[in-house]
């Protein structure tokens, strides 16, 4: 019959193996070894240091400051004086920064030591703080050298608290976790972007070059099957005589279904976004971790050529990125029959698809 761990620990006593031991459920069983003398600490003293003389008391104390600074950016946002002036801050107190950053610092404290056990809250309100920080300040400050000074230090900052392991919550996350956080990230673009060009075109933003084209395409379409235009060329005519996308009929059963200009604008932010996913599965092709896997992911939706893209109206284009990722998926894991699919689709987005196919081949 095994021992259990309190046998076995008083048998190494009794030979002078050990001093003593403790036990500790986060810690499991603590061994103090023959000649070593008990260290001595004082409860209240170790949380003190933990919290304001450490790595996290710093964090906490930037992310209180960064906080009030994005509070005084979002009242002063209208200001048509630069952040980086220094006539922006004549009317702002330094005592009153002082005290502000003192009453944060002591919420911030209170929320660190409630969950001191659980999650090291100082790193993540101080990355969420530095990051809305820069987001304003690259809003009010359109500058290429500021963004890349911003990026680096962004990094640099994401780095050391990963290294130091306070984001460990998310920096290994669970692959349900992670099928989870894509999902959101989808449907995020989907409602945001989506909804924004939904919004663009009902206030009459949308012009005839190209989105009236496309809408009046796609009544033809419904009505003849045919993709002909009136205001493309002044008469009427196909639109495959300008550039060849038989991929529009792919989407016209859903028009058909919901015929309106609205319903090209959902799909659009649909489809692009569905890219997610492909690359999701090629990151778990090549075992990256799911951290990495969801920064990708992040990187993907976030990409401005993405993003903007969706704001020059409705273009078949925008289909190429996740159909060569699904093409990319299949080929990658062999199984060929999806590869030719999208392979055909691929081909079908416009006359020029296929130099994408043959870089690829």
């Amino acid at each position: 019959m095994s021992k259990s761990p309190d046998e076995k620990y008083k048998d190494l006593i009794d030979n002078e193996e050990i001093a003593d031991y403790t036990y500790d459920p986060s810690m499991k069983y603590q061994l103090v070894l023959v000649g070593e003398k008990p260290i001595k600490t004082n409860f209240i003293v170790d949380i003190v240091k933990d919290l304001f003389f450490s790595n996290k008391g710093v964090m906490r104390l930037a992310a209180a400051y960064f906080f009030l600074m994005v509070l005084i950016l979002r009242k002063n946002f209208e200001n048509p004086v630069k952040f980086s002036e220094l006539v922006f801050i004549k009317d702002i107190s330094l005592s009153s920064i002082i005290i502000n950053v003192f009453i944060i610092f002591a919420a911030l404290s209170i929320i660190a030591f409630t969950f001191r056990k659980k999650i090291v809250t100082d790193a993540y309100f101080f990355i969420a703080c530095l990051s809305y920080y820069f987001i304003l300040t690259l809003w009010k400050n359109n500058n290429a050298y500021y963004s890349i000074g911003v990026i680096i230090i962004l990094s640099i900052f994401v780095g050391f608290v990963l290294k130091k392991g306070y984001l460990k919550e998310i920096s290994n996350p669970k692959k349900r976790t992670t099928i989870v956080i894509i999902s959101l990230l989808f449907f995020a673009y989907v409602v945001i972007i989506g909804g924004l060009t939904v919004c663009r075109y009902l206030i009459y933003y949308s012009s005839c070059f190209d989105f009236g084209i496309f809408a009046q395409m796609y009544y033809y379409m419904k009505e003849t099957l045919l993709p002909n235009t009136t205001c493309e060329r002044n008469e009427l005519l196909s639109h495959f005589a300008i550039h060849v996308s038989p991929i529009y009929y792919i989407i016209l059963p859903i028009y058909y279904v919901f015929p309106s200009p609205v319903t090209l604008l959902v799909l659009q932010a649909i489809i692009v976004a569905s890219g997610i996913f492909p690359l999701y599965k090629l990151c778990k092709k090549h075992n990256l971790t799911n951290a990495i896997t969801i920064c990708i992911c992040i990187a993907y939706i976030a990409t401005p050529a993405l993003i903007g893209a969706n704001f020059f109206d409705f273009h078949e284009n925008k289909f190429l990125t996740p159909l060569i990722l699904w093409f990319l998926y299949f080929l990658e894991k062999k199984k060929w029959l999806g590869m030719y699919i999208f392979m055909a689709l691929t081909l079908m987005v416009k006359e020029d698809a296929p130099v994408y196919v043959a870089c690829i081949a």
